[in-house]
């Protein structure tokens, strides 16, 4: 009894976990950051400006044990979508060499791949994905984009 108690309680726990996305060949003259919050509430945080090389933003989410065996909830203030379908945002903008961006876009990013088993063996590490930031016609990848390779544990140094 006392161990299917204990086994519950584990399921409820929200762990933190660190994740990094990399823009890969990101179109130069364009800046990209995270969003915080939703709606009208959301803020766009620190933004890096591209001159063609990687860029990387780094985050931390909470997650749970999802209600399907071997799924993953992920909550905070970085989360969107459905459970079944969780993301968060980078916000695209164009900008001139002294002006702020304007921005113009976002491109979710897909947590949906990431099960309880990868949640687990993390712990202490971090997760990193990458995608491909420039789109076939030379300018950002926007909507849902494709990871390369998916989500893969890595140290947090």
């Amino acid at each position: 009894m006392l161990e299917r108690l204990l086994l519950w309680y584990d399921h409820l726990m929200t762990r933190k976990l660190l994740l990094q996305i990399s823009l890969i060949n990101p179109p130069s003259r364009h800046a990209f950051c995270l969003q915080k919050g939703k709606g009208n509430d959301a803020q766009r945080l620190d933004y890096l400006r591209s001159n063609g090389d990687d860029l990387a933003f780094e985050l931390e989410v909470d997650v749970q044990e999802g209600k399907v065996q071997g799924s993953a909830n992920f909550l905070g203030p970085f989360v969107q979508g459905s459970v079944k379908a969780r993301f968060f945002y980078i916000v695209v903008g164009s900008c001139a060499e002294l002006r702020e961006p304007e921005w113009f876009g976002r491109v979710k990013v897909p947590l949906s791949s990431i099960d309880w088993v990868t949640v687990e063996a993390s712990l202490g590490n971090k997760l990193e994905a990458c995608y491909e930031a420039t789109g076939p016609k030379g300018t950002p990848a926007l909507a849902t984009v494709h990871l390369i390779d998916g989500w893969r544990i890595t140290s947090r140094e």
